[in-house]
């Protein structure tokens, strides 16, 4: 009977334990196993599987990162501060009570234990810190231009628009007839003072390049619907009819260029890390 006890229990160990606990991820000296892969899987509510590794994969390295860049330990007080300053919503406090439920009601949506969900929140409260660090060091002045924009659905449309403007027609009054960009049709497609850097390599490229008052050829812009996972692909005309080597960035502009120098950061760190997907059968 003891015999058939331990095959069984080794049975069903091979069968219903072991494949959890097989590593899917590896990060550095970090790794993720599968159990608590599909756990993040539920708690993402539509992630797909290469979101969810990418975010484990980004949360792996600001922890390596924030220890080596010398970033105080987050305490259990810190995670509560800020689980509790979200639970309050607009309120001024929330008390005990409420705040037990609320967070009771976030493990039973996520279907993380109280320690998992923890952890989870002190990735997100050391990402913040490493952010507003890397942030800190964004300058405000940045180079900028004054853009203008036409928007087309066909290359051929985008070529007889340009081949109008070329002729002599005025850029603005063109847009006005034929931009598909509700923004910024009823303006002639004046954009205002942008900054290049925040637009994709291609199209900052233009934007750097162009001579002022000079009609761009058409560029090719593919951009996925986030509702149906389809891509499109619009033609673009741009105008230039100022630069700035540096100007004052707004505060949302000021706010995307943080944002978008932590990403280059994350980006960097990803690339010197030895990273190893395993597959969903682990290892």
């Amino acid at each position: 009977v003891l015999v058939i006890a331990i095959i069984a229990g080794a049975a069903y160990y091979m069968v219903a334990v072991q494949p959890f606990q097989r590593v899917i991820l590896s990060v550095g000296d970090d790794s993720v196993k599968t159990g608590y892969f599909l756990k993040r899987m539920v708690a993402s509510q539509g992630m797909t599987a290469d979101s969810v590794l990418q975010s484990l994969t980004a949360e792996l390295i600001i922890r390596q990162q924030a220890a080596a860049m010398g970033f105080p330990a987050v305490t259990a007080q810190d995670i509560s501060d800020y689980l509790r300053n979200i639970a309050k919503g607009e309120n001024e406090t929330i008390s005990d009570a409420d705040y037990d439920k609320w967070f009771q009601e976030r493990l039973d949506t996520t279907g993380l234990t109280a320690q998992e969900f923890n952890k989870v929140i002190e990735g997100e409260i050391l990402a913040q810190n490493v952010q507003d660090t890397i942030g800190a060091q964004v300058n405000p002045q940045v180079p900028q231009a004054h853009v203008w924009i036409i928007v087309l659905d066909t290359q051929e449309n985008a070529v007889s628009a340009k081949a109008r403007i070329d002729g002599g027609e005025s850029f603005d009054a063109v847009a006005k007839e034929v931009s598909l960009d509700t923004t910024s049709k009823e303006n002639g497609g004046d954009m205002g003072w942008q900054v290049p850097e925040l637009f994709s390599t291609q199209i900052s490229s233009v934007i750097d390049t162009l001579d002022i008052g000079k009609c761009s050829d058409p560029v090719a812009f593919s951009q996925q619907d986030s509702t149906t996972g389809t891509t499109a692909t619009s033609y673009l005309l741009l105008m230039v009819s100022e630069k700035s080597a540096a100007m004052q960035a707004t505060d949302a502009q000021l706010s995307q260029l943080k944002y978008k120098a932590f990403l280059d950061w994350l980006s960097a760190q990803e690339a010197s890390t030895e990273i190893v997907f395993h597959g969903l059968n682990g290892s």
